[in-house]
């Protein structure tokens, strides 16, 4: 796929430039542990040309996760971008700390081990999850600061932060001469929290971009279940047995998909790559995401994804068919 000049927003407001699509890697975890038997194994070889696919058609970021086969994905990734052509620009690498109960001290000695997982590539946004136990927001918070203030990462995130401690996070690096560059949580065209717990109108007021993980429902808003419910069969892992796949669900949320194959049919585009358009356009440029792949066919959409912009009636189309559904 010819490599094509893609849009790029800022992360945060003094981050690096990213395309409003990047890549998501929790199906990179070889089938191993929580994550991995969830979404099942995929080999090596597949992941090369899910990887080959994005770079080459211009996007520029991953995101990966220590509970991503306890480190399998992130070095999955590393082997990946190995293997590209060369000469390639290193992408950007979002790396989510997820362990509930991570405590400040070991925050440096997990580090080193992250970065040898991604070796040679370099962490450029470390994101913590909100803690709990003894550790403070303020403490966990500092000594990311301090990985920053080291040269050991680049900017600092969190992941499922509330409104209130997004704006703690955000006031805690203000006093180190630092800003919050991200917060990633679950958001998509079934599932509009943010919008109601004020998670996104706390980011969009302090200038922290939010990353919109599982944009397409885990596969339900690309309508190939819907049209065919016997492919939920098919499902690789235990994700066959989520709710999303039942028949009660799929008819639930049918009048946002026929929205969705409309808008997709009248721009000659996938369904999906409508959602991850809608996804990243619909609030400015306030929120990007990290869609997770299982093909090159599927990288292609999400780079293609990029390629076109909606309307501002399409846009409010689909909103208005999404918010039918989530009532």
């Amino acid at each position: 796929m010819e490599n094509t000049t893609l849009p790029l927003y800022r992360l945060g407001v003094d981050g690096p430039q990213i395309t409003p699509v990047g890549l998501g890697t929790a199906q990179f975890s070889g089938g191993t542990g929580a994550v991995g038997r969830y979404w099942g194994e995929l080999p090596q070889e597949t992941v090369n040309e899910i990887v080959s696919v994005a770079v080459g058609g211009g996007l520029n970021w991953f995101e990966t996760s220590e509970r991503y086969g306890g480190g399998i994905a992130a070095r999955a990734l590393s082997d990946a971008l190995s293997s590209t052509e060369p000469g390639q620009r290193e992408p950007f690498i979002a790396f989510a700390r997820s362990a509930p109960f991570l405590v400040a001290s070991s925050v440096n000695t997990h580090q080193v081990e992250h970065e040898s997982a991604l070796n040679p590539y370099h962490i450029g946004l470390y994101q913590f999850s909100a803690p709990r136990g003894a550790v403070s927001t303020d403490t966990l918070i500092r000594s990311a600061a301090a990985l920053k203030s080291a040269g050991q990462i680049s900017g600092i995130g969190v992941s499922n932060f509330s409104a209130e401690q997004i704006a703690k996070a955000a006031s805690c690096l203000a006093d180190e001469g630092m800003s919050l560059w991200a917060n990633r949580v679950r958001f998509n065209l079934l599932d509009r929290r943010i919008e109601a717990n004020d998670v996104l109108s706390a980011c969009r007021q302090l200038g922290v971009t939010v990353i919109a993980c599982s944009p397409l429902a885990q596969g339900i808003l690309s309508g190939a279940y819907h049209d065919n419910p016997r492919t939920v069969r098919d499902v690789p892992g235990l994700r066959r047995f989520s709710h999303r796949f039942r028949s009660l669900y799929l008819k639930r949320t049918e009048p946002l998909l026929r929205v969705l194959e409309d808008v997709a049919g009248e721009r000659g585009v996938e369904t999906a790559e409508v959602v991850l358009n809608w996804t990243t356009r619909f609030f400015g440029k306030a929120v990007v995401t990290a869609v997770g792949v299982r093909s090159g066919v599927q990288a292609t959409r999400a780079v293609e994804s990029l390629q076109f912009r909606l309307s501002e009636r399409e846009l409010a189309r689909v909103d208005s068919a999404s918010r039918e559904v989530c009532r």
